[in-house]
């Protein structure tokens, strides 16, 4: 697997940000502020202001993108994006008081420091979303940076950096990003987060201007009903929440094998490349104890269920998000497409 998560806050209010991110700190939902009509995105509510997110990547590849708007002019040289490993930041990117943005070698989100590596030519203007695309090999010799804005590389005129150190100590490799409000006033606006690393044939570069679609479930049962509804007859009511409303509204297992699956509505496109369908289940247990589960996507025409083989085991203590991710349509073992998208829905079987 290449592609390993993507997000965009269309599905999720502020209250649900420590569900999908780590090290948050005065990080807001802005609604209407994404790239694409009735789109949400992240926003700094203050300084500091920093997001994060950790990730098992495959290998020391990171290819990562996401949508980003600059709302004011910066006016201190801070780094606002990194990509490190459990205990270093390796890699960071600033705004230069002339909007250029620099790459430096090491140093922390918010500060001002760090071995430079380059810079653009270019700067963005504010008040435009731009797509950013970074493909960076983290190692001492061997490492290599690209940075793309819509789809033009901008380092090194125009070829990039390749063996050359990416690697501020620690392992030759990564597991985190992270983002943080760039100098004393600028806010910034981030959505439509994809990320790979390169352990496939497939979605293994940069990840190219993605747009993250969310579909919620429709008020009607799919082909699995082995939960029991806390109100109601319709399964899919009682997931279709944004954002996630916790113990109000819920689907319950009570014995293991069970499984239930939801109706989505057909994608907004007529076509398109899919580079992967997430199944993001949120779960906890009703009490103290033990029970896994797996995602389950269920072909409709050919009424077959798939069953994830990626076990997760969900607390007492809070609902947690967890991921079904696939890169294949698992009734043809090929890339997804719009109609198979559409014939496929979605759910979570009690493993045990």
């Amino acid at each position: 697997m290449a592609n390993l998560w993507a997000d965009t806050p269309d599905y999720y209010g502020t209250t649900q940000i420590p569900l999908i991110w780590t090290n948050i700190t005065a990080m807001v939902v802005s609604s209407n502020n994404g790239r694409r009509t009735s789109t949400n995105a992240l926003a700094f509510n203050a300084l500091p202001s920093d997001v994060s997110k950790t990730l098992a990547p495959g290998d020391a590849t990171i290819g990562v993108a996401f949508g980003i708007k600059f709302t004011t002019a910066a006016t201190a040289r801070r780094n606002f994006f990194m990509i490190g490993d459990a205990t270093v930041v390796h890699l960071t990117m600033s705004q230069q008081l002339d909007g250029t943005i620099l790459w430096r070698l090491g140093g922390s989100l918010l500060t001002d420091n760090g071995t430079t590596i380059g810079a653009t030519t270019w700067a963005p203007s504010i008040g435009v979303y731009y797509h950013f695309s970074i493909l960076a090999t983290i190692n001492n010799t061997t490492g290599a940076l690209s940075f793309k804005v819509n789809g033009s590389e901008q380092l090194n005129g125009g070829s990039g950096y390749t063996n050359i150190d990416t690697q501020n100590g620690g392992t030759a490799g990564w597991t985190r990003f992270g983002f943080a409000r760039d100098g004393a006033t600028p806010n910034q606006y981030i959505c439509d987060f994809v990320v790979n690393d390169g352990t496939s044939a497939v979605n293994n570069g940069h990840p190219g201007d993605c747009a993250v679609l969310v579909n919620i479930p429709n008020a009607v049962n799919g082909g699995n009903t082995g939960f029991t509804p806390n109100g109601g007859t319709f399964h899919g009511d009682r997931v279709r929440e944004i954002p996630l409303d916790d113990d109000t509204t819920y689907n319950a297992s009570t014995a293991s094998g069970q499984r239930d699956t939801y109706v989505f509505p057909s994608l907004a496109l007529a076509s398109g490349t899919i580079k992967s369908v997430i199944n993001r289940m949120a779960l906890k247990l009703s009490e103290a104890g033990a029970a896994t589960a797996v995602g389950v996507m269920r072909d409709i025409s050919g009424a077959t269920n798939y069953d994830s083989t990626v076990v997760h085991s969900p607390s007492d203590a809070s609902y947690t998000y967890f991921d079904d991710l696939r890169e294949q349509d698992p009734a043809t073992s090929s890339a997804w497409t719009v109609a198979g998208v559409n014939d496929t829905e979605l759910g979570v079987k009690r493993a045990a």
